[in-house]
């Protein structure tokens, strides 16, 4: 019985073991160290933009109408959270898709 049980989990093992190889060799082809680096463009991407518009405004606002606000300082630090927040949501929904097809594999 106890035997039994050791030879089931050890099948159950190789089967997974298995399924990985496969899966990792039929979907090799897709995944190059190109895509990584457009991923890590994308994010920095995400972060840059908001935070150069927020910049650009920002000058243009102090340029437009003095106060003693910094409007260049304010929406530099808006648009570099905003890019970060951005950036964070879709890192998070990028890691939900990888763990649902991780488990679809099981």
């Amino acid at each position: 019985m106890k035997q039994r049980k050791h030879i089931d989990s050890l099948l159950k093992t190789i089967k997974k073991k298995e399924k990985q190889k496969l899966y990792t060799k039929n979907h090799k082809k897709s995944w190059t160290y190109w895509i990584g680096f457009s991923t890590f463009g994308l994010i920095g991407w995400s972060v840059i933009v908001p935070t150069m518009i927020g910049l650009t405004v920002g000058i243009w606002i102090d340029q437009k109408w003095p106060s003693p606000i910094s409007w260049t300082l304010t929406l530099t630090m808006a648009g570099l959270m905003l890019g970060c927040l951005s950036a964070w949501i879709w890192i998070k929904k990028e890691r939900k898709e990888i763990e649902k097809e991780k488990n679809d594999r099981k």
